[in-house]
């Protein structure tokens, strides 16, 4: 937090872009970061700091504490790294994300207002047709605003996301 306010005060930094793809992994440790930049963007000077993740985040780790302390550290969009919804792949590929907690995460982002967006992976080695289908199927039901498969083409799930923000 200190790093940051040098950087915001001797150069300017609008933007803090954070690439540890680890950062959730301890929640309370995020959160404290995530709280400690929020108060910083508090202060006169600080209103129009705002702080992405260029390489996403795991997402189950992410706690409802967490997504508000990053939506007031000036996060608007939240990229998750899921890979793939596929049980086996994600056994094979040891990451083994609780897509449980996931979805909920993404439901507290959409009820915050804050963008969720899924980066995922088709066409794994050993990934079955139905294996894929199960990867979208699973992006589509839930309430990511976005998604990409890796082929740097974002596709809008917005039906959710969008009727969340409407109101309707």
């Amino acid at each position: 937090v200190q790093e940051v306010r040098e950087l915001v005060q001797k150069h300017r930094v609008r933007h803090i872009a954070i690439g540890d793809p680890a950062f959730d992994g301890q929640p309370a440790r995020a959160e404290a970061i995530a709280n400690a930049i929020a108060k910083l963007r508090s202060a006169p000077g600080y209103g129009r700091l705002t702080v992405s993740f260029p390489r996403g985040l795991r997402g189950d780790g992410l706690t409802p504490g967490l997504i508000d302390a990053l939506q007031r550290a000036g996060a608007t969009t939240l990229p998750l790294r899921v890979t793939t919804a596929s049980p086996r792949l994600q056994r094979l590929l040891k990451e083994n994300i609780d897509l449980e907690k996931v979805s909920r995460a993404l439901g507290h982002m959409a009820e915050r207002g804050v963008r969720g967006h899924l980066m995922l992976r088709l066409g794994l080695p050993t990934e079955t047709v139905g294996e894929a289908a199960h990867t979208i199927r699973w992006a589509r039901a839930s309430r990511a605003a976005t998604a990409d498969f890796e082929n740097g083409r974002q596709v809008d799930l917005g039906p959710a996301w969008t009727r969340d923000q409407s109101g309707d």
